[in-house]
C-alpha cells in the first residue's frame, strides 16, 4: 500500500470540494484509498509505512515466524506514539531480538519522531490457522493508524526420506502393509516415511478411504496391498479403473548431503508384480519429478519419464488372480539408472514416481524396492517359501534354493518384524530389528517345534553368499487350535461366529466355511464361488464323549442356491472315532451320516431327527464335508445345530457330570 502525504493545499480559497477522479476505458485497474487527512500544516501529523505486510509463517511447533518490518514516524506531535501488537504476533525495535507483546511507546523531540524502524512477527505456540490481524499506531491528536498482518501456522510437513551420505541406499519390502481386509488406514508419508499412494478420484484416494488387501482375486478398483492369504510377504500396488479412478505410488527422497548428486549415480532396482490380469495388456508407467520443496501430489508439477522402469503386465487373458511371486507373473529391474544426465543438488527434493493410466487395469505392483548411489549385488530369494501348520505345536517350512543354488538363513518371529541381517549369525542369535535365526544350511525344509497352538508365527528366508543376504522372502502359518470338546446338550446357533467349530480347507486354498449373517441371524456359510478349484472344505464340531451318552440325536437346518448335487458334488454329513480334532480330516476314518435336505433353492429346512444312538467312542467327531468342481459350485448355509444325550453314567473324576474329566472338575471338587 502507498502512502501519499503533505499535499500542499494552501493556495486554495473559499469553500472547496475535493475529490477523486476514477477513469479508464480499458485495461481496468483496481484503486483503493483509506486514511484521508486534511490538517493544518502544524497539526499533528503520523505515519506507518507500509501498511500491510504479509507471509507470516510456520509450522505447527516450530515458530516464531522470520520478522518483517515496517517504519514509525511524526511531526507537530503532542505526545507519545504508541505502537500495540495485534494478540498473536510481538514486536520490538531491534532486530533478532526483544520481540514482547508489550506495547513499544516513542517520545518525541521537539514534536517530531523520526522514522524509525518497527519489527514484528507472528508469535511462537499458536495453532494451525490463519491470523490476519492489526498492529495499532497511535499518538494523541494524530488520529490511529493500523498496519494490517497476515499469517498462518500450518500443519507439521514431515519431511521425506534423506539422502546423506554418498554410499547411501534404501530398501523398502512393504510387509508392514496390511494382509487382509478393507479400508485399511493410509497416510502418505506417515504409513511408510517416504511413500505416496493417491488417486486420480477422491472416492477412491487411499488417503480418504484406505486400502484393500487380498491376493487378486478381488477386482474391486481400490489401493491394494497385494500377497498370498495370510502371507506377511506384500506388494505395494492397485486395481485401477474408468472414470479417473487411476492410482499412483511414489516414494521421496531428499539430498541432504553437501554436494549435488549425479541422477546417472542414482541406481533403481525393484520387482515388478503381477497379480490380476486382464485380455489386454497394460503398464506401470515411470518418471521422476524433482523440486527445491517438499512434493506432496503426485499428479501436478513436471514429470521426466525413464521408460527403462515401466512394468509391462507379463500376462493378458481372461479377466482372473495370478500369483505374483510366481517368476512368470514378475519382471526385476537391477540396478537401472534413474537417468543419463541431470543433478540433485543439495537440499532438493526428488520423487520417483510409478502411474497406471488409462481404463481397468489388472493388479499391478512394486516390491523389493532398492534407491543406491552404488550398484548393488543382487543376490535372488529362495522360491517358493511356505509354511503350514502339521498340528497344534509343528509348523513346516517348505522352499527351493535360488538358480545359483545358494544356502538359506531362516528366521522366526512373533509379531512379523524383522531386520536386515549383516555378518554372521549362529542358531538362536537375535537380528537387530526383528526376527531370531533358526536355520542356515542348504536343506529344503524345517520343522518348527513346541510351538504354542492357534498362534500365528511369521518367517522370513534369505538366500546367503558369505555374508551378503538377498533382500528375504517371507510367510506365515498359524499352528492348529486345540481340539474341542463338548458335553451334550450341545447347540451352535451362530449367532456372533462360528462356536467352537473346526474349519479346515483341503482343497480349494481361497474359500472356506465362514460365519454369515441375513436379517440378524447368523449362520455357517460356504460357497466355493470364483475359487476355480476343486474345493472340498470341513465344518467340523466339537468332540462329544459318546460312552458316556445313551439316546443321542442330532438336527439342524440347511438352506442352498445354485449348483447342483452328484456324485462328486455334495454336502455329507460324518462322524469319526480316531479323527484327533485338528489336522486334516482325509488322516481319519468317516462314517456319513444321512439326513434330510432342501427339495427347493433359498428354503431353510430341518435335516430331521438323526439317530446318534449307535455311535461309540470316548472322542467322537461330528463333520459336514463340503465338495464341489469348477462350474458347479454350490452354496450352502447350516443353522441351528442340536445334539442331545442322556448321561449313562459318571466317569471318575468327572466331579460336575458333564462327561468329560479336566481342569473344571478339579474346582468343584
Amino acid at each position: 500500500m502507498a502512502v501519499i502525504r503533505n499535499i500542499d493545499l494552501s493556495g486554495l480559497n473559499g469553500i472547496v470540494w475535493i475529490g477523486f477522479k476514477y477513469h479508464y476505458s480499458e485495461e481496468y485497474r483496481r484503486w483503493q484509498v483509506d486514511n484521508v487527512n486534511i490538517f493544518e500544516a502544524d497539526s499533528p501529523l503520523l505515519t506507518a509505512e507500509p501498511g500491510e505486510l504479509s507471509g507470516f509463517a510456520y509450522e505447527v511447533g516450530s515458530g516464531p515466524s522470520a520478522e518483517q518490518s515496517f517504519a514509525v514516524s511524526g511531526s507537530n506531535l503532542v505526545g507519545n506514539i504508541t505502537i500495540t501488537p495485534p494478540a498473536n504476533y510481538e514486536t520490538s525495535l531491534e532486530s533478532g531480538t526483544g520481540f514482547s507483546s508489550n506495547p513499544i511507546v516513542l517520545p518525541p523531540v521537539g514534536g517530531t519522531v523520526e522514522a524509525t524502524p518497527v519489527y514484528v512477527r507472528l508469535m511462537a505456540g499458536l495453532e494451525i490457522g490463519d491470523y490476519n490481524e492489526a498492529v495499532s499506531v497511535t499518538s494523541p491528536d494524530a488520529g490511529a493508524l493500523a498496519v494490517n498482518l497476515s499469517g498462518s501456522v500450518s500443519p507439521e510437513v514431515v519431511p521425506p526420506l534423506s539422502i546423506d551420505d554418498p554410499e547411501f541406499m534404501y530398501m523398502q519390502d512393504f510387509n508392514t502393509l496390511a494382509m487382509e481386509g478393507t479400508g485399511n488406514p493410509w497416510t502418505d508419508n506417515e504409513t511408510i516415511l517416504g511413500w505416496y499412494w493417491q488417486c486420480q478420484n477422491s472416492d477412491r484416494d487411499p488417503n480418504n478411504v484406505g486400502y484393500w488387501a487380498h491376493d487378486g482375486s478381488n477386482n474391486n478398483v481400490q489401493a491394494t496391498s497385494f500377497g498370498s492369504d495370510g502371507s506377511v510377504d506384500r506388494a505395494f500396488g492397485s486395481i485401477s479403473g474408468g472414470s479417473n479412478r487411476n492410482f499412483l505410488h511414489g516414494v521421496q527422497f531428499r539430498n541432504n548431503t553437501a554436494n549435488p548428486i549425479n541422477l546417472s549415480e542414482i541406481y533403481i532396482t525393484y520387482t515388478g508384480e503381477q497379480w490380476r490380469q486382464t485380455p489386454n495388456q497394460h503398464t506401470l508407467e515411470f518418471s521422476y519429478g524433482k523440486s527445491a520443496t517438499i512434493i506432496t501430489d503426485l499428479l501436478a508439477g513436471n514429470w521426466s519419464p525413464n521408460t527403462s522402469l515401466d512394468f509391462v503386465a507379463p500376462k493378458t487373458g481372461d479377466a482372473g488372480p495370478l500369483n505374483g511371486n510366481a517368476p512368470e507373473n514378475r519382471v526385476e529391474f537391477v540396478n537401472v539408472p534413474l537417468a543419463a544426465e541431470g543433478v540433485l543438488e543439495p537440499g532438493e527434493y526428488i520423487m520417483l514416481r510409478w502411474f497406471k493410466s488409462g481404463s481397468t487395469a489388472p493388479g499391478l505392483a512394486i516390491d523389493n524396492f532398492i534407491f543406491s548411489l552404488t550398484e548393488v549385488i543382487i543376490i535372488e530369494n529362495p522360491v517358493n517359501f511356505s509354511g503350514t501348520a502339521i498340528s497344534n505345536s509343528e509348523i513346516n517350512l517348505e522352499w527351493e534354493l535360488n538358480s545359483n543354488n545358494d544356502p538359506v538363513m531362516l528366521a522366526w518371529s512373533a509379531d512379523g518384524a524383522f531386520g536386515t541381517p549383516e555378518g554372521t549369525y549362529q542358531i538362536g542369535d537375535p537380528i537387530s530389528g526383528g526376527g531370531v535365526v533358526l536355520y542356515a544350511g542348504s536343506n529344503l525344509t524345517f520343522l518348527h517345534q513346541e510351538l504354542n497352538a492357534g498362534t500365528t508365527y511369521y518367517y522370513r528366508a534369505w538366500s546367503m553368499a558369505g555374508d551378503v543376504y538377498s533382500s528375504g522372502t517371507a510367510t506365515s502359518a498359524t499352528t492348529m487350535p486345540d481340539p474341542a470338546i463338548t458335553p451334550l446338550p450341545y447347540t451352535e446357533t451362530f449367532d456372533q461366529d462360528l462356536g467352537d467349530c473346526y474349519v479346515y480347507s483341503v482343497s480349494g486354498p481361497t474359500k472356506y466355511w465362514i460365519h454369515s449373517t441375513f436379517d440378524d441371524n447368523g449362520f455357517a456359510s460356504m460357497n466355493g464361488f470364483n475359487s476355480g478349484d476343486l474345493e472340498v472344505d470341513w465344518l467340523i464340531l466339537p468332540g462329544i464323549n459318546f460312552d458316556f451318552y445313551t439316546n443321542e440325536a442330532m438336527s439342524f437346518d440347511t438352506w442352498f442356491r445354485y449348483g447342483e448335487d452328484n456324485e462328486t458334488n455334495f454336502l455329507k454329513l460324518y462322524y469319526s472315532a480316531d479323527y484327533p480334532g485338528t489336522g486334516d480330516p482325509g488322516t481319519a476314518t468317516w462314517t456319513e451320516l444321512e439326513f434330510t435336505r432342501p427339495a427347493e433353492e433359498q428354503t431353510w429346512v430341518s435335516s430331521g431327527d438323526i439317530d446318534l444312538s449307535g455311535i461309540t467312542g470316548e472322542l467322537v467327531y461330528i463333520g459336514l464335508k463340503y465338495q464341489y468342481e469348477p462350474g458347479n459350485y454350490r452354496w450352502w448355509q447350516v443353522d441351528n445345530i442340536s445334539i442331545t444325550g442322556d448321561a449313562s453314567a459318571i466317569l471318575p473324576g468327572d466331579a460336575n457330570c458333564d462327561g468329560l474329566v479336566n481342569i473344571i472338575d478339579a474346582v468343584v471338587t
